[in-house]
């Protein structure tokens, strides 16, 4: 049998964790706004298609959702 190693780790102090906590939440942030604008692009493309007339959908099998 083998044994493992015990490493010894430095407890983490506040400053670290709410630098980690504040890093993660830009991360969080950065992600959210993507997704809004992903959104914004999806309902104006949504809205470019109703333009299109249904006679062109059928004929390219473009489906509305």
């Amino acid at each position: 049998m083998t044994q493992t190693k015990q490493t010894t780790k430095k407890p983490v102090t506040k400053t670290a964790l709410f630098g980690k906590i504040n890093y993660l939440n830009r991360k969080i942030n950065k992600q959210k706004n993507n997704i809004n604008m992903l959104v914004q692009v999806n309902k104006e493309l949504q809205y470019k298609l109703t333009k299109i007339p249904s006679i062109i959908k059928f004929i390219f099998g473009i489906k509305n959702n």
